[in-house]
């Protein structure tokens, strides 16, 4: 039995550190948010910034 908690204590700490470490990771994706634009992003989390031209429009 001692074998069997031993084991599970290292999978939760691997557990716990690989749960830590992925936010690490992330790098949030900057684009054009507005779903009637033509270059809208579907990847994108944060609006580019507004300058001309991030969204664009169809005529």
């Amino acid at each position: 039995m001692k074998k069997s908690s031993a084991n599970l204590k290292l999978l939760s700490g691997c557990l716990l550190l690989l749960a830590l470490g992925l936010p690490a990771c992330y790098e949030p994706v900057e684009g054009c948010l507005d779903i009637f634009a033509s270059n809208y992003e579907a990847d994108a989390d944060q609006q580019c910034p507004d300058d001309p031209g991030c969204c664009t429009y169809p005529e």
